[in-house]
């Protein structure tokens, strides 16, 4: 197999947009998009939503916020009325919330600036009657959360919420009769008691917080479908002489019942406790073979009749070194019963192949190593195995989905439907209340950043750097006593609907196959564009196997709202128009609605049909990423109201270009390649090298090939030798046949000599390329070369 792609070079400019500012008024309350955050400063915006709109399935949750402003401060009802249509939900069932603040003075790696330095987060709840407090000068989020019943009838329910002197927000509720579930998707994130106990001023054992856990932390991390990972309190005694296991009942903690009554409860996953980090087992190495086997009995009584919803982490993040600890305490494990499954947080790479494959049931990657190793994980479906992920704070964040409070809350929606995208089983969270950082209490009331890791000194900056993220291993926050150990956040929310998200997009899936591929590629795609290496002075340089995801709160909403329409039958909108330049017409421009996109014919026309009936706005461009020559227009309420929505852009921007001229013959300076002149088209074939088996060969065993022409050399070829005051390069390629997904591959672009060179990676079929030429060394451009290297680290 070879993979094949051909340039042609153009030239061009760059565009830029204003957004307009937002209007304020006193005493005022408005509804926010899913996923739109509220900080104290917001303001009503000049256009919002006339209501409150939200969409579920059957025994989904679904909630969404009502932004509230008293100019004087005070209090609001918050009544919620019943919502009513084919049937009636309650106003007293719907959950009521303030949407706390917590102060935030350092951005997370990866975050480039702060729109606040107090994030929304924390989700306090409210009594039954009591009211809304709101703070004078500052606009307090009010968070309504909706369950609809199971069996709930299909259809619109409408009802309202009386905010008092800020008036009263309709709300609307469109039920789709889809049955949702919060297993499907199994999430497992860490639950640590002991941080429970130390923001509590409590002891671990305390039978209070116990009782807290177990009659309202416990539920509420069921219905968000996160398991606590161990059961709390659910540790076995060891004799320290053999390690057997006692599970029974004591009297100040009742360990077997607390198990049953986690299991009652209906985890899918619980992981059993083979960890050796408490008690007698202080056997990091599992070198005690019997001793760990007897211990191994213990636990296959105890969790065996429940084996497959169980699993075990012997090693976390096993260093090579570490591989054969690891197949000793799978051997151990499995002595007692082969049933109970073990997980290993690591990316299947070669040597993980061969040193772990036959003692792993569960491969659970960091997600960033996922897309590294695609062909590694089939070959791991294929024996059988689970595959999960895992996220944690990593230079990658910047690019991949994660779970911090100053990046967008979609983002642990959106990993729900990256799960249904990729095929993945679960997800594991290395805990929900990391409050103990060194085993020294943090309040993440106060200070939610926290430090994952240190890296080496940066030669860009001379010191070590520190990665992190704000609400990193902290999904809850520590609730007002021992009764109530922990409030829920918004980020917990935004995991839950992805969950469930991850249900109704298995549905489409068994419905309309077509459909939902279209939605997971639109919510997902490959990346396209400059990449110049991993550099961390560079912050912009991403991984190039790394998809860029959708996370814009309107995409989000309205991606969602498409699929519970064509669920449930309900109308869809098809949106056309031309694209033209100077009046003609412009072939392959991208059309983006949101995450719907398609690109130009040969007469600049664009068809995109089933796009949600919202508002919004059409982007245009030449490149993938919007860039380039980019124009935006509006999508209307009153436009979508009809079935066919006929859209006029504005014309693409007219713009000086020049053509690259005066170059001699390009030929091939390093096979496979070739390339030739058609008229001003560079056409040009460059060739990977691969093995009989269709592996590429590692880049040690040949040299890239490369294709090249160079300008006459004298006074002559001066003029055009100087590319001074270029800005950009720009070219279409076409890929026409692309790499192995775990063989990504960049295009080498060399304008005059090595230390311009810059890298491009290539990530769809056809598309328009734009290089950014500041600050190279071009008054005298000698040749232009292009090559293909291999874009993995």
């Amino acid at each position: 197999m070879r993979v094949r792609h051909a340039l042609r070079a153009l030239i061009a400019a760059a565009a830029c947009a204003v957004a307009a500012p937002a209007v304020a008024t006193a005493d005022q309350a408005w509804p926010l998009g899913s996923g739109q955050k509220v900080f104290p400063e917001s303001q009503r915006p000049a256009a919002v939503p006339a209501a409150l709109t939200l969409g579920a399935g059957q025994d989904e949750y679904e909630g969404g916020i009502v932004a509230v402003r008293l100019d004087g401060g005070g209090s609001v009802p918050a009544k919620v009325s019943d919502l009513v249509g084919p049937g009636t939900i309650p106003g007293a069932s719907v959950e009521r919330f303030r949407v706390g603040y917590v102060p935030v003075t350092k951005t997370s790696t990866g975050v480039d600036a702060l729109e606040s330095s107090r994030y929304p987060d924390p989700l306090i709840p409210l009594a039954p009657g009591e009211p809304l407090q709101a703070n004078a000068g500052e606009t307090t989020g009010l968070y309504l959360l909706v369950h609809v019943p199971a069996g709930a009838p299909a259809g619109r329910y409408t009802g309202s919420v009386d905010l008092g002197a800020a008036g009263n927000v309709p709300v609307e509720l469109d039920v789709v009769a889809v049955p949702v579930s919060r297993d499907g998707y199994q999430v497992v994130g860490r639950l640590e008691p002991l941080s429970l106990a130390a923001a509590l001023g409590v002891e671990e054992g305390d039978p209070a917080l116990r009782a807290g856990v177990y009659d309202t932390l416990l539920p509420m991390l069921r219905r968000h479908g996160v398991s606590p990972s161990q059961v709390p309190f659910g540790r076995p005694r060891i004799d320290e002489a053999t390690w057997a296991a006692d599970f029974t009942n004591k009297p100040w903690n009742p360990v077997s019942d607390n198990i049953d009554r986690v299991l009652a409860m209906g985890f899918p996953r619980i992981e059993i406790p083979f960890l050796p980090l408490y008690g007698p087992i202080d056997d990091r190495s599992y070198s005690q073979d019997a001793k760990r086997r007897t211990y191994a009995q213990g636990l296959a009584a105890r969790f065996g009749p429940v084996a497959g919803r169980t699993f075990a982490l012997p090693v976390d993040e096993p260093k090579t070194e570490e591989y054969p600890v690891v197949r000793r305490a799978s051997a151990q494990l499995k002595s007692a019963n082969p049933a109970l499954p073990v997980m290993v947080t690591e990316a299947p790479s070669p040597e993980a192949l061969t040193g772990l494959s036959s003692a792993v049931d569960i491969w659970a990657p960091p997600l960033w190593s996922f897309y590294q190793y695609r062909s590694a994980i089939e070959k791991v479906r294929a024996q059988g195995k689970d595959v999960w992920w895992y996220v944690y704070g990593s230079d990658t964040q910047r690019f991949t989905p994660n779970f911090l409070i100053d990046k967008p809350t979609t983002e642990a929606r959106v990993n729900g439907w990256l799960a249904a995208r990729e095929g993945v089983q679960g997800m594991f969270y290395w805990s929900l209340n990391s409050w103990r950082p060194g085993k020294v209490y943090q309040d993440p009331w106060t200070t939610p950043w926290r430090l994952s890791h240190v890296k080496q000194a940066d030669t860009c900056g001379g010191a070590a750097r520190e990665v992190g993220g704000n609400g990193e291993a902290s999904l809850l926050y520590p609730g007002p006593g021992p009764a109530t150990p922990a409030y829920g956040s918004l980020r917990l929310e935004a995991l839950r609907d992805g969950i469930e998200d991850h249900s109704l997009l298995l549905s489409l899936k068994a419905r309309d196959p077509a459909y939902y591929q279209r939605i997971v590629d639109g919510v997902s795609r490959p990346y396209s564009g400059e990449h110049t290496g991993f550099d961390p002075c560079k912050p912009t340089n991403r991984p190039p196997y790394l998809p860029v995801v959708a996370t814009d709160p309107g995409d989000i909403d309205a991606a969602r709202t498409a699929v519970l329409r064509r669920l449930s039958g309900g109308r869809l909108v098809t949106l056309r128009g031309r694209v033209v330049r100077g009046g003609k017409p412009v072939a392959g421009a991208v059309v983006r609605f949101g995450i719907f996109r398609t690109v130009t014919d040969a007469n600049g026309e664009f068809v995109l049909p089933d796009v949600p009936p919202v508002p919004g706005t059409i982007v245009i461009s030449r490149d993938p990423e919007g860039v380039v020559d980019r124009i935006e227009t509006a999508v209307t309420p009153e436009m979508v109201a009809s079935d066919e929505v006929a859209v006029a852009p504005p014309p693409l921007p007219a713009r000086p270009t020049r053509a690259v001229s005066g170059l001699g013959r390009f030929t091939a300076r390093r096979t496979p390649a070739r390339a030739r002149m058609v008229g001003r088209r560079l056409e040009m074939t460059i060739a990977r090298r691969y093995t009989p088996a269709g592996r590429e060969l590692p880049a040690e065993l040949h040299t890239p090939p490369e294709v090249e022409a160079w300008y006459p050399r004298g006074a002559a070829g001066r003029k055009d030798r100087s590319w001074a005051g270029w800005r950009y390069l720009e070219f279409d390629v076409e890929v026409t046949r692309p790499s192995a997904a775990d063989q990504p591959w960049r295009l080498v672009v060399t304008p005059g000599n090595w230390r311009s060179a810059r890298y491009l990676v290539v990530g769809q079929t056809r598309q328009h390329l734009r290089l950014d030429l500041t600050g190279l060394p071009l008054r005298d451009v000698r040749y232009l070369r292009f090559g293909i290297e291999s874009a993995l680290p």
